[in-house]
């Protein structure tokens, strides 16, 4: 599988009100939820939240969180902020694998999200161990650890599989976008600091 690594994602997708990103990010303005007024970026501040995920192309397009969730991811993407152990472009992904759990594979708890056939173990089912890693507690999850579940199923034909049952539904057009920028983050795994090379298709 060629992993397509040039995409700029055109980010009118999947809606939350609370993102995760790194602590006194610069992206914190555009992806926090409710400021601690005496930490207004700090720990807690946001994160990634399955009450908020939207999974039909039209409402998010006409949204306001989804314009929120597009603005956000558009930061982060775009953000080479690191401190510590957590960095912005770890977050990117962070938030689109959630997104692609709740949507997809109904993980964690999508209650009102409803079967699909790219659940079977046939399509986007054999990624599960992947998209699921330490995605309830990405604070404590390698940075890209997801990358090596299962040998290394993100970039192998479990992949190919799932991008080919996503991208052959009709109202989430966007989820192919996100599943090519997962599977671009463990081709190049960037060293913090560095930005995650997607471009326009």
């Amino acid at each position: 599988m060629a992993v397509r690594a040039a995409l700029l994602l055109t980010l009118t997708a999947v809606s939350v009100s609370a993102l995760g990103f790194t602590p006194d990010s610069p992206c914190a303005a555009v992806c926090i939820d409710s400021p601690d007024p005496d930490h207004p970026s700090g720990p807690g501040s946001s994160d990634t939240r399955a009450a908020d995920v939207v999974c039909e192309d039209e409402p998010l397009r006409s949204s306001p969180r989804g314009q929120k969730f597009q603005r956000c991811l558009g930061c982060l993407q775009g953000s080479a902020f690191a401190q510590g152990s957590e960095s912005d472009q770890a977050w990117f992904l962070d938030n689109l694998r959630y997104a692609v759990d709740y949507c997809v594979l109904g993980y964690p708890n999508a209650t009102g999200v409803g079967s699909n056939p790219c659940m079977t173990s046939d399509a986007c089912g054999r990624l599960a161990g992947a998209l699921e890693d330490g995605i309830e507690d990405p604070s404590g999850a390698e940075r890209f650890g997801y990358c090596d579940v299962d040998g290394g199923a993100m970039l192998g034909s479990s992949f190919d599989g799932c991008l080919q049952c996503v991208q052959a539904g009709s109202s989430h057009a966007y989820l192919t976008n996100f599943l090519i920028a997962l599977a671009a983050g463990c081709a190049q795994k960037p060293a913090p600091g560095l930005l995650l090379g997607l471009n326009a298709t």
